[in-house]
């Protein structure tokens, strides 16, 4: 059994020294986890014990933790999980002073413990290490996990010295540079945000982090001046310029200050240009350098935070007020849509009570109706020529209203006033008859109704199948 071929024991020698490096790591790992839940879980005990302490100053005896459950507060664990690392007891009643006994028990040699513990059991319910603890201590490398796969599954003559390049062993590579992708890029993130939250809530940044910070600028920076030397303009990268200017530290502010004065004047050299990472100045960078010179000796004297604020605090008004006219042209189709469908509605109406309206004027039809027809002068408008109408005196325009009007009279109404020629005094006239109406169309039932003169008889209805 010994050898498995390829060098016997001493081809084992190096997979199995990796492995007890592992398991050393895995260890080492797991033991500096365990230290560090046993502080958090001190500094829990005495934050509770102070809180315990302050709110009960005259209480003669202190009560156990497990006599309070209500009191562990942000300790708490909830039922579903495991309990701190190396600390669970086969007792359910275990007090702070027999985790003090374990952490000194921990300190003295143990003996060699084989088989699995109820206590490994529970510390071990989910991982110890989180995942990206787990990838940094076992998948080393690529040689690391070919010597694992050597060590667990052996192999006759020269398949032992390649086992890192066995489809496992590379498919577990592949599975490792893709979760350390992953970890940069979720790692990159919190930087980000964290990065983002220290300069909105006044935090110092650390120098590499306003390096970065100015380095990102400069990227907007080439692209404007870019933009400007192709005469064109994006709201879009100037405002993304912007809030990277606001963004920058007083030092690097006062440096970029500097620089574009000493393009403005052309007493620039090649370490100005490099920094900034832009070619030599024609006109237009000339000019921006003008127009920054004037905005930086504005922003130089203001902190950081409240640069950050401002900007924030513009944007969010210019946000408001492009979603302001948004809903307001939203708002203003909408009623150019309901208006072209109440000029479509009441120019059907008015044509097919021309003739009832003529009738009416001539003395023909119900005798009450001619009379009503007669004394109303908003009625005679529907018969009255364009001529006749612009004689209409202002004092007559202005006596002029909709009480006693029907709907299908105001329609027909509208649709004569809205032609062309009519005088300026029927405005007023106009405006309400709209205002009387409203917007809100009616129905086909209301429409076909208002088609027939006032009292018509109603068509039979069909005769039944």
């Amino acid at each position: 059994g010994g050898g498995g071929g390829g060098g016997g024991a001493d081809g084992f020698a190096k997979p199995l020294a990796t492995a007890r490096n592992l398991h050393k790591n895995i260890v080492n790992a797991i033991g500096e986890e365990y230290h560090a839940e046993k502080e958090r879980r001190q500094s829990v005990r005495l934050s509770l014990r102070s809180s315990v302490s302050s709110s009960a100053p005259t209480s003669p005896a202190r009560e156990s933790p497990a006599s309070s459950p209500a009191k562990v507060g942000a300790g708490a664990k909830s039922a579903a999980e495991p309990a701190p690392l190396a600390e669970v007891s086969d007792s359910a009643s275990e007090s702070d002073d027999d985790d003090d006994a374990d952490s000194a028990a921990a300190d003295a040699p143990k003996p060699l413990q084989l088989g699995i513990s109820g206590r490994d059991l529970v510390t071990h319910a989910k991982p110890v290490l989180p995942l990206a603890k787990r990838i940094e201590t076992v998948m080393g490398d690529a040689e690391q996990v070919a010597g694992l796969i050597q060590l667990a599954t052996p192999r006759q003559g020269s398949a032992a010295a390649a086992g890192a390049i066995t489809p496992r062993s590379n498919r577990l590579v592949s599975d490792q540079l893709r979760q350390l992708e992953e970890m940069r890029q979720q790692l990159e993130a919190l930087r980000n945000e964290n990065r983002e939250l220290k300069l909105q809530t006044g935090g110092e940044l650390s120098a590499d982090q306003d390096e970065k910070v100015l380095q990102e600028f400069l990227v907007k920076l080439r692209a404007v001046l870019e933009m400007r030397s192709e005469g064109r303009f994006e709201q879009q990268l100037f405002d993304e310029y912007n809030g990277g200017l606001v963004q920058l530290s007083d030092e690097h502010l006062r440096e970029l200050y500097s620089s574009f004065m000493l393009i403005y004047v052309e007493e620039y050299d090649e370490a100005v240009l490099e920094r900034l990472g832009i070619g030599e100045p024609d006109e237009t960078t000339v000019g921006f350098a003008e127009m920054m010179t004037i905005k930086l000796g504005e922003l130089m004297d203001q902190p950081r935070q409240v640069r950050i604020q401002a900007f924030q605090a513009a944007q969010k008004k210019k946000e408001d007020q492009a979603k302001e006219l948004l809903k307001k042209k939203e708002r203003e189709k909408e009623e150019a849509a309901k208006m072209a469908a109440q000029v479509a509605v009441n120019g059907r109406i008015a044509n097919s009570m021309k003739k009832y309206w003529a009738a009416l004027s001539n003395g023909e039809g119900d005798v009450s109706e001619v009379r009503r027809f007669r004394r109303k002068p908003e009625l005679g408008l529907l018969v009255s020529s364009t001529e006749d109408i612009k004689k209409i005196s202002p004092y007559n325009w202005r006596n002029m209203g909709c009480s006693g009007l029907t709907e299908q009279e105001l329609r027909c109404l509208l649709v004569r006033l809205g032609e062309p020629g009519m005088p300026g005094q029927a405005d007023e006239f106009k405006k309400m008859i709209i205002a009387r109406l409203g917007t809100k169309s009616p129905t086909d039932a209301q429409v076909l109704a208002m088609c027939s003169p006032p009292g018509a008889a109603k068509a039979p209805p069909p005769p039944p199948p």
